[in-house]
């Protein structure tokens, strides 16, 4: 919190430092364009008196004299840019030359196992996200994870990544707990789709391809693409694979851009499936194409989904329910919806919205 602290005031000072520095930039200009004007007037109508220049003459300087305050303008422009690329660069190095954790000591990725949940807490500072929560999400089923905003998917979703490390209690793949899991091999076997699906700009191959560390062939590309719906969008376009794809996948739909991302990971093939989210920025219908693209494309492969959504939840064979960090419900969705009161409010709730809806 310390840290984040610092950040955040050396972020306004610098945020403030560049407002002072536009603002006198802009009065300077603003004062070269009027002294400029001024004194070509003054000069101009005497020189007119005495002769010394026509009338032509003094339009033309006149208005090439107009080029001077814009050349400045010009430059500091360039100026104020080379800095804020110094200073992004600069940011760039830093984490570039930040410290490796270290993968001494640390095992492989075991074969096969349940991912557990073992009495785990966590805390943000002074602010408990996860108190002792136990659950275990069976090898090679589905289970959705919900609550209300705050009640710490997300954060369950970053422990399991080893993003983060649990105040006590321990989460596991099988027996090995995951911080003795050597990262490249954790984080290589997880398949992870989220809410955004952010996609950085190249082509179409480069998207689908980003980062699977392997060959990958083109016919290899279209296989996954058929599973997943993607490729009859491939075929319209002229380019094919060399397609361009506009930053942040801003040229394809919100459902367009899932799809890309799930045949990305069917490419990778995880062993556990990651999705925060997957639907919820999307339409009915967009959501329900996705919802049958992630059940078919991905049988028996472990599937965590952190989701809002409660139409998923009556696919998954289990539901995790959490509410203010902590347990409030383990089971299907008739065993839940018999014995849960948070998981009861929940669908209450969302049964509300549908005839508000409508």
């Amino acid at each position: 919190m310390k840290n984040g602290e610092a950040a955040a005031h050396k972020l306004f000072g610098a945020n403030m430092r560049v407002n002072k520095l536009e603002c006198a930039i802009t009065a300077l200009s603003t004062v070269i364009g009027l002294a400029q004007t001024m004194i070509v007037m003054v000069f101009g109508v005497v020189m007119l008196k005495r002769g010394a220049i026509t009338i032509q003459q003094w339009v033309a300087f006149y208005m090439f004299s107009g080029t001077v305050s814009n050349t400045f303008s010009t430059l500091i422009g360039y100026w104020t840019d080379l800095k804020t690329i110094q200073g992004t660069l600069a940011r760039t190095a830093d984490l570039l030359l930040a410290p490796v954790e270290s993968e001494e000591g640390k095992e492989g990725m075991p074969e096969r196992g349940d991912l557990i949940f073992d009495r785990v807490s966590f805390s943000y500072g002074e602010k408990q996200a996860l108190h002792e929560i136990s659950f275990t999400i069976p090898e090679g089923k589905s289970t959705a994870v919900i609550g209300l905003c705050g009640s710490g998917k997300t954060t369950s979703l970053s422990l399991i990544e080893h993003f983060y490390e649990a105040d006590s209690g321990e989460v596991r793949i099988g027996n090995v707990p995951v911080e003795r899991i050597s990262l490249d091999e954790l984080r290589g076997s997880m398949g992870y789709v989220q809410q955004g699906a952010d996609i950085f700009c190249g082509t179409a191959r480069e998207a689908l391809t980003y980062g699977i560390h392997r060959p990958v062939s083109d016919d290899e590309i279209w296989g996954a693409a058929e599973k997943s719906g993607f490729r009859k969008l491939l075929k319209s376009w002229d380019q094919g694979l060399d397609t361009p794809i506009a930053a942040g996948g801003t040229s394809l739909s919100g459902g367009q851009r899932q799809r890309l991302v799930l045949t990305r990971e069917f490419l990778r093939d995880p062993k556990v499936l990651l999705l925060d989210e997957p639907t919820s920025a999307l339409d009915a219908a967009a959501s329900g194409m996705v919802q049958d693209t992630i059940f078919s494309m991905f049988p028996g492969r472990t599937k965590l989904i952190i989701t809002h959504d409660l139409s998923l939840i009556g696919r998954v064979d289990q539901i995790v329910v959490l509410h203010e960090g902590a347990m409030a419900g383990c089971g299907t969705y008739e065993q839940l919806l018999e014995g849960c009161e948070v998981f009861q409010r929940l669908v209450a709730a969302h049964q509300g919205e549908k005839e508000a809806a409508l």
